[in-house]
């Protein structure tokens, strides 16, 4: 048997107006990459490609943005005679995808057919293991070689033979994927994604007997009431500033928010213990997650802290007032703490509720080498350890609840059913449940303490206009405030959307204001659709071409270009709230 070997791949596909017309596409160039020796072949069609697994099956295969790539897969072997099977292990002739409901893609594996035997092939997103794109990672790991551009709009039939430069542009797409994978790999780190390679290593640095000790399993009712307590990150603007055009708006991010909660705070451990009406201090279990009734209003003068998660998908709405009624709430002891500091309560009922034994050495001895590394190294090592450092918390709250959705082929094109649901054990949710309401408590003391001047939020930074800012500044210091950036000029319209003007560090012209750097967050805005948008425009209403939308089409996906229209996000939130 043949070693399993791991590459990299990338394909260009046809996306003219002729395939967005006519509803079909088909690869032109594909290119794998060796992640040991950067060895490149390539071919100019699917089938190619397919045949050419069979020279280098049992394999592993890496696509950026996997989901894309693996729509022209799974188009040609559903055509082809394979069939998809749920069995472990698969046989000939048969496919396997981990799909979940949400259209997010983790795997699809498959044998090749060599003579008589068949060997495994399973295709993976590098996405999922190095996030951004692969310009930002090329730049970021100071990687030898840069990604290059192509004009991908241009019609290419059927057959076409690439060019020189869009052989060496695809071929520098998948090195700078296989490169970054490499050290990865050399430093143990082969799991499905960040998260899976950062828990095993710290699983590995506790010991198993002992991370089952620290963090038992919980039934899945118990879990889905801690889970209720489970909220994202801080993310608002000021009324009073919104969209206003504002000046000297300076930036300070906290060094490495989640990690240093991690580090310097009492997070939970070991079997929770249940208990009915209002939590009574005990020493023992310092911490609880408090189910309450209540009704309330925020105090003038005060950022709210509530994030409502009565809604799915509706992120980043947050209470107000309850409006006379009284409303159900799951709140740990930092939110519960927040909240009477934060409102007006004019009625309160305890239901019940889990405490929880504390400690402060959870992680701390695990994190604080990985930190001072990363502190004190740039290039690869610098993001290796970015990774150790902000991919395990996050692990912890995974969910239960799993359900796969399983492609056919219907009327041409690969479409896809859901499966019944999983569920699976949980870890241990109250960990991530506290290191996100720390890490709410330090951002919102930090608006408190700068209320006048602050201008907006989102997680682990804080913007306010003028230099002058309350609170511990130091560059590296884990946990506290860092001068990101200053704004010279910049418009807030709401949560994940405003525009800023920094001082540009060379004499390029990048935006529409010679000698600034334009620093546009837009939620669902695309790259292309940012690069028409100035502060002149940048206003709710405003409507630009060029958002790629994906579609399903005959051979595989094409990237439709649509309209992107700014709207007002908190506007949108607080009529989905009624």
């Amino acid at each position: 048997m043949k070693n399993n070997k791991i590459y990299t791949a990338d394909f260009e596909t046809a996306n003219a107006q002729y395939n967005i017309d006519n509803g079909i596409t088909w690869v032109w160039l594909w290119d794998i990459c060796d992640i040991e020796t950067f060895e490149h072949r390539h071919g100019k069609d699917i089938e190619s490609f397919i045949n050419a697994l069979s020279d280098i099956a049992p394999c592993t295969i890496y696509f950026h943005n996997a989901k894309f790539d693996v729509s022209f897969i799974l188009d040609y072997l559903l055509k082809n005679g394979y069939k998809y099977s749920s069995a472990k292990v698969l046989k000939k002739n048969r496919l396997k995808t981990l799909i979940a409901d949400t259209g997010v893609f983790y795997t699809l594996k498959f044998k090749v057919n060599i003579g008589k035997i068949t060997r495994l092939v399973e295709i993976r997103d590098s996405n999922k293991k190095i996030s951004g794109t692969v310009e930002r990672i090329a730049k970021d790991y100071k990687l030898p070689i840069l990604k290059e551009s192509i004009d991908y709009l241009e019609f290419k039939p059927q057959g076409y033979d690439a060019n020189p430069d869009e052989i060496r542009y695809i071929e520098h797409d998948t090195e700078i994927i296989a490169r970054v994978l490499n050290i990865q790999y050399k430093e143990g780190l082969t799991k499905l994604t960040s998260a899976s390679d950062t828990f095993n290593k710290y699983k590995d640095y506790v010991g198993k007997q002992r991370f089952e000790k620290i963090f038992p399993v919980v039934d899945i009712d118990t879990d889905d009431y801690i889970r209720k307590s489970y909220r994202g990150g801080v993310v608002q603007v000021n009324k009073k500033y919104k969209m206003q055009e504002l000046k000297d708006v300076y930036v300070y991010d906290v060094n490495s928010m989640y990690p240093a909660q991690m580090c310097n705070a009492m997070l939970p451990y070991g079997k929770p213990k249940f208990f009915y009406g209002k939590y009574q201090y005990n020493r023992c279990y310092p911490l609880y997650i408090q189910r309450i009734n209540v009704c309330l209003q925020l105090k003038e003068g005060y950022q709210p802290t509530i994030l409502h998660k009565g809604f799915m998908f509706l992120s980043n709405t947050y209470l107000e007032d309850t409006g006379n009624e009284m409303i159900e709430l799951t709140l740990t002891s930092i939110d519960m703490d927040l909240m009477f500091k934060h409102y007006h309560i004019y009625d309160i009922e305890y239901l019940d509720g889990y405490m929880f034994k504390g400690s402060f050495s959870l992680f701390k001895d695990f994190m604080m080498p990985i930190y001072k590394t990363k502190c004190e190294s740039s290039g690869a090592i610098k993001q290796l350890n970015k990774i150790y450092l902000n991919s395990l918390y996050g692990k912890f709250a995974t969910s239960p609840r799993h359900i796969n959705k399983t492609p056919d082929v219907i009327d041409d094109i690969v479409k896809y059913k859901s499966d019944p649901m999983e569920v699976e054990k949980p870890i241990y949710t109250a960990v991530a449940s506290f290191i996100t309401a720390y890490s709410r408590w330090t951002l919102l003391k930090a608006i408190q303490d700068n209320y006048d001047r602050f201008v907006y939020c989102d997680t682990d930074s804080v913007h306010v206009l003028g230099q002058a800012f309350k609170g511990e500044i130091d560059a590296v210091k884990l946990g506290a405030f860092k001068l990101e950036k200053v704004y010279a000029r910049a418009i807030y319209l709401g949560q994940k959307a405003y525009i800023g003007y920094k001082v540009a560090k060379d004499a390029i012209d990048a935006c529409a204001y010679p000698g600034y750097v334009k620093d546009l967050k837009l939620a669902g805005c695309s790259e292309n659709c940012k690069k028409a948008i100035e502060d002149f425009n940048f206003k709710v209403g405003t409507t630009v071409h060029g958002k790629l939308l994906p579609k399903t089409v005959i051979g595989g996906t094409v990237l439709i270009p649509t309209d992107f229209t700014i709207k007002d996000r908190d506007l949108k939130n607080a009529k989905r709230m009624l």
